[in-house]
């Protein structure tokens, strides 16, 4: 063979060993990006409840009804992954009684993986409920179910079906009960006691409560950082709670809480913010009466496009709104914290926040007899990338 010969399969061979090493380096990256956090789709919708109404299951696909007999064709239908979804929910209305605080607390949790229950076990008015079950395609693992605190106790160890990094999760809490005639007794907290187990508690020992729990793990992309804050009896505030630094255009909070003594509504009612810039969280209530227990989680995108916007607002009437930086929709939900109530009465604490366009969001209540005072956030995932080479 020639020298010529001999130097062109040499440059061949060479050039075809740098297509496999890119091949292999590309299919590597497209793996990693496989486990990235990758949102699918944000469903959302409204329900109206009526003053007799437990419960109400609608489509999550068009958030039309799926009462039985209304529209049940499920072959129309899209299912959702329910291993990596979550469900938020808030609401207005659902006045209450001192005698009849179940029937303000509600829960969403997946009655199929094609239908959504919004739920409450104790009635006495109508009211409206929005909901965002938010879709994700990898990255994201979701285990949910309920748990019972019987009347004559304060707490409930619950074993998680499989095991989470506790630096990579969090926990969303939906407290129910029936004819509550404490507030105490149906504001539960939820925790993780290790990577197995949750505990589910209260300050007084009163009617028989259910949780519906979602216990939600990114597996990437976020920071996770958790604690427990409190707002001692006779104060208004957690006062400034430090924390590892985040940027709080790419953070957002969660939390669920309980207090002891012998409460009234606005004693109960608690919202919670990132303040300082990413230093510190703040929590708040109108009351002073009883200590607060606050398990929180702050959850930092780590990312380049998923972000975070909050404020606060003071509503005085009925409907209010904020402005807020452009948003996808699909992409996108909001998160309310709600501290009001006067005396036995916790209506001013309902209040409901929605999208009314990609740059407003919208807050709503249905009693105005007390100022509401509403921390908000509006979180929105990165759009989804090219997860595998095909």
């Amino acid at each position: 063979m020639s020298k010529e010969k001999i130097l062109i399969n040499k440059i061949f061979s060479q050039r075809a060993f740098i297509s496999l090493f890119l091949f292999i380096l590309s299919f590597g990256f497209l793996v990693f990006q496989a486990e990235a956090v990758q949102i699918k789709k944000v469903y959302s919708g409204s329900v109206d409840l009526a003053a007799d109404e437990f419960n109400k299951k609608v489509w999550i696909d068009d958030g039309t009804d799926a009462t039985d007999g209304v529209n049940d064709d499920p072959a129309t239908h899209t299912a959702v992954d329910t291993s990596k979804s979550i469900v938020f929910i808030n609401w207005k209305g659902m006045l209450v009684d001192s005698d009849t605080y179940g029937a303000g607390f509600l829960a969403g949790e997946f009655y199929t993986e094609k239908i959504l229950l919004i739920s409450r076990q104790e009635v006495k008015s109508a009211g409206t409920v929005k909901w965002y079950v938010v879709e994700f395609q990898e990255g994201v693992k979701v285990q949910s179910g309920v748990s019972i605190i019987p009347e004559l106790d304060k707490e409930r160890y619950t074993s998680l079906p499989s095991s989470v990094d506790l630096d990579k999760a969090f926990m969303v809490v939906y407290p129910g009960c029936g004819k509550a005639k404490d507030v105490e007794g149906v504001r539960i907290k939820g925790e993780f006691l290790s990577p197995t187990q949750m505990k589910f508690s209260r300050g007084n020992a009163k009617e028989l409560a259910i949780i519906t729990w979602q216990a939600v793990e990114f597996l990437t992309d976020a920071n996770i950082q958790s604690g427990t804050a409190t707002i001692p009896a006779g104060s208004t505030s957690s006062g400034a709670v430090d924390i590892n630094d985040v940027d709080p255009n790419k953070a957002f909070l969660i939390f669920s809480s309980t207090l002891d003594g012998n409460p009234d509504p606005d004693d109960a009612f608690v919202r919670g913010a990132i303040t300082d810039n990413g230093s510190t969280i703040t929590f708040n209530r109108t009351g002073t009466v009883g200590n607060v227990s606050i398990p929180w989680f702050v959850i930092e995108f780590t990312d380049e496009s998923s972000l975070a916007q909050s404020g606060s607002k003071a509503m005085t009437t009925l409907n209010d709104s904020a402005s807020i930086t452009s948003v996808n929709l699909t992409r996108t939900f909001p998160l309310l914290s709600v501290a009001a109530g006067g005396g036995k009465n916790p209506d001013e604490a309902f209040v409901t926040g929605s999208f009314s366009s990609s740059t407003q969001i919208d807050f709503s209540r249905v009693e105005g007899d007390t100022t509401s005072y509403v921390d908000w956030q509006v979180v929105e995932f990165a759009p989804l990338t090219l997860t595998s080479p095909n």
